[in-house]
Order: structure tokens, then sequence, then C-alpha cells
């Protein structure tokens, strides 16, 4: 069969998310640095910081997803969601005290929690779900390739200007209004009558077949902690700062070249089958990374990508063939809400494990946990016979 060509839309919120995430990741990696060192804030404010980060979000992306669709609309929240992102962004760089620095990043946070949803349902809705894996794959790519720029400019700069962590913030607002830009190209779908009052009447009364889904995925949040621990433990263990944002683009490269494929072969073999995997390599990256330092982290940040590609937009596609029949919006939010509450505890036991534990201590926990996550969906999938129904939708 000859391959089918991905629609417009999901072409168009791809560029979108690599401008975003040109800004996102350009700031991500020099975060820790800037507010351990030069706001001189405690370690563990990181956790409070992405914990209250990824509660926001999930509040938000749960509520965008349910009131998209009643209201048959995507594009106003996917603007919206970038404009403040964008204009919240910059303003970490002229934070004097790292609690500024939360408000800063709650709001961004705001604005990714209100497009997040609108915008895969968007993408889930512009493709047939056998081809799921597949768009959210090439929309990871194009994120994690921005990712991938951001991380290698923001590195540059530090090199060059290690003293001007606040103006390389500044420079953030560039590619962001660029991505603000590209959202007025986008079109609003045609939305079925029948899918607007699906979810008038469906609101959070989920089918019960899917909640052992979110489960699941929400068990696995708890060991994604957020990866501002990995990349202030390869500074702590030998990396300099230029170098801590140089595995970063590592990172991010791998997970960028990976994901587009990964999501194809999740539409030929079953998304469930690939989650398995990428969930261990998730669980055994962590745990090699406790017993690791130096230039040994450089091939571990390049199997933690793997990993990630192997879980993130794989996660997604998987989740949409388990609820078809759900209005993509409020199914997706309510699958960012439960990982949202997972990964806040996660983040916040994280936190403690490194504070009152050690570092190795954290990874040993997240590690151990991604590999009982991966035995929970493999148990779940023979149980529901998952494992050959996803292959053979396809």
């Amino acid at each position: 069969m000859p391959k089918v060509a991905l629609p417009t839309p999901v072409k168009t919120l791809g560029w979108i998310s690599f401008w975003a995430d040109v800004a996102s990741e350009l700031a991500y990696p020099i975060l820790p640095l800037f507010i351990v060192g030069t706001l001189s804030a405690p370690t563990w404010s990181l956790g409070l910081m992405e914990g209250l980060s990824g509660l926001v979000i999930a509040i938000l992306r749960l509520w965008s997803g349910i009131h998209s669709d009643k209201a048959g609309k995507r594009v106003p929240y996917i603007r919206w969601g970038y404009a403040i992102s964008i204009l919240a962004k910059p303003l970490v760089g002229l934070a004097v005290s790292w609690p500024m620095v939360v408000v800063c990043r709650l709001a961004d946070r705001v604005g990714k929690g209100i497009r997040t949803s609108s915008r895969d349902a968007m993408i889930a809705e512009s493709v047939d779900t056998s081809l799921s894996g597949r768009a959210f794959g090439y929309h990871r790519m194009m994120d994690t390739a921005g990712a991938f720029v951001g991380v290698c400019i923001g590195a540059g700069l530090v090199w060059k200007y290690p003293s001007e962590l606040r103006n390389i913030l500044l420079l953030t607002a560039i590619p962001g209004f660029v991505a603000l830009g590209i959202t007025f190209l986008v079109k609003e779908p045609q939305t079925s009558p029948s899918t607007t009052k699906s979810a008038l009447n469906l609101t959070l009364k989920l089918p019960r077949e899917i909640w052992p889904v979110l489960g699941v995925l929400g068990l696995f949040g708890i060991a994604n902690s957020s990866d501002t621990y990995l990349l202030l433990y390869a500074g702590l263990h030998g990396v300099a700062p230029f170098q801590v944002i140089l595995l970063y683009a590592l990172f991010n490269l791998v997970y960028a070249l990976a994901s587009s494929p990964l999501g194809v072969l999740s539409d030929r073999i079953g998304s469930g089958k690939v989650l398995v995997g990428g969930w261990a390599l998730f669980g055994l990256s962590y745990l090699l990374f406790a017993r690791s330092f130096g230039l040994s982290l450089i091939p571990l940040f390049a199997l933690y990508g793997l990993s990630v590609a192997a879980t993130d937009g794989i996660s997604k596609a998987f989740l949409v063939k388990s609820g078809s029949k759900i209005p993509k919006g409020t199914l997706i939010g309510a699958q960012y809400f439960i990982i949202g509450l997972t990964t806040l505890v996660g983040n916040l036991i994280a936190g403690a494990l490194w504070a009152k534990v050690s570092p190795e201590a954290m990874l040993y926990f997240g590690g151990s946990l991604a590999l009982i996550s991966s035995c929970a969906l493999i148990f779940f999938l023979h149980s529901n016979k998952q494992l050959s129904v996803d292959a053979s939708a396809n």
C-alpha cells in the first residue's frame, strides 16, 4: 500500500511545537543552574516547582479537553495557550528570587495546560485510528527536534556567556513569537454535532473499561520525575554546566530521531508492545544512572532519549486506540489529569529522596517503579487480549 501523507493540521501543529520547544528547551536545562546557582535556592525547590507545574497542567488539561469538546472548537484553546506561555517564559530572566521563578514557571504551565488537550485531540481527529501512532510520532519528532535546536543554542550561549543566564532566558521570546504566529494558520476542524453532544453528556463519566488503562498510565507517572533531576545529577557528578546542556541535547536528538519510526512501528505491531518496551528501557536507564558519572553518562542520556521516544507519543496512541469511542478532548484531558496528579506525587517523592537520602535513592525508586509499571502493563494487555487486538486493528 502507498504511504498516506499526514494531513495539513498535523504538520502545522508539528511546526508550532517545533518553534515553541526551541523556546522552552533553550530555557529548560538552564533553569536548575539558574535557580540553584544564581538564586541560591534549595534543591527541593525544583521538586516543588515541577510538582506544582504538573498539578496546574493536570487540572487545566482536563478542563480544556472537556470544554473544547463541548464547544466543538480547538483553535482558541491552542492559540491562547501558546500566547500565555510565550509571555511567561522570558519573565523568568527578570526574577530576583526562586519563588518568582516558580510563579513564572506556573504561568508558563497554565498556557501549556490550556492548549495541550485540544492540540492532541486535533491530531487524533485528523487521522484514522490506525495511523494515530504515526501522527503522534511525527508530532513528537517535530516537538523534540525543536527541543534539540533550543538546547544546542542554549549550550552555545552558556559556553560563550556563562554569566549571562538572565539575558539568555529573555531570548526565549523570539522563537516563541514565531510559534504564536503559526497558530494563525491552523484551521478549525469540522466537528460532528454528535461528538459535541456526546462530550456534553459524558464529562468525566468515562466507560469503566478505560479506567484500568488510565490507572496503569498513572502508575508510570509516579516513576517519571522531572528531567531537571537528571541534569542536576550530571552536574554534580563530574560534568561541566555547558556539557550538561549538551547531554540534554543528545537526549533530545535521540528522542527526535526515534519518535516517528517508533510511532510507525506501534501502528504495525501494537502500541501496547512498544509502550512495554519503552517503560522497561526507562527503568533500566534510571538504574544505570544511579551507578554512573562523568563520561559514562553520555550513552545513558541516549538510552533515556530512546526510552522516552517509545513512551510519550506512544502512550497517547495507546489511549486513543483503547478509547476510540470517547470524545478525544475529554479522553486526552482525563489522561493528562491523572498523569499530572501522579507525576506531582512522583516529583515530591523524588525531591524528598534526593534531599533526605541520596540522589541515587531517587533514581533507584524511579527505575524500579518504571519496571513494575512495564510488568503491570504486560499483565493488563494479556488479561484483556490487547496485545493481539491492537496489532490486528491496523
